[in-house]
């Protein structure tokens, strides 16, 4: 087989892509990378995309610490992870932190609820007292109306 016949050879093309993208994935946008992991797919070729393991560590690691908070359309995806799924490494590094970020959620809950709930308390006393004082303030003001003409302020 002849150079010019390597080149116009379409798995030939692909494969000289797929090892471009090996040996320099950032010149490639993340469009062009979608893509070409999708003819590698469909043509059996082997891909190997970057992982992003410690970006989802990290990622799960926040997200469970904060109940869920991080919409999941933010964590952090591979190339061509819609077709080739998670890797192994991948899957532990989000297991491992969605377990710490439970750990640490929980810890946090507990230290918040230990030094709160006196503060806690205390600020719902005032605020029922606060109540209390503002009630007795309006049944004085009906009096003090009623004192004027009958109004029928129904207090």
């Amino acid at each position: 087989m002849t150079i010019q016949e390597m080149n116009n050879n379409p798995m030939t093309m692909i494969a000289n892509l797929v090892d471009q993208y090996h040996a320099e994935p950032d010149s490639f946008t993340e469009d062009q990378a979608e893509k070409l992991a999708l003819i590698a797919f469909e043509t059996n070729t082997p891909f190997r995309p970057q992982t992003k393991k410690l970006k989802k560590f990290f990622f799960d690691l926040a997200d469970t610490a904060l109940l869920g908070l991080i919409p999941n359309e933010a964590r952090p995806k591979r190339v061509g992870e819609d077709l080739y799924g998670e890797s192994m490494g991948e899957d532990i590094a989000g297991a491992a932190g969605s377990l710490l970020g439970l750990a640490t959620g929980a810890t946090g809950a507990f230290k918040l609820g230990k030094a709160g709930l006196p503060k806690a308390k205390s600020a719902m006393s005032d605020a029922v007292s606060s109540g209390k004082q503002t009630f007795s303030n309006l049944r004085n003001l009906r009096k003090d109306i009623a004192g004027i003409g009958n109004v029928g302020v129904p207090f």
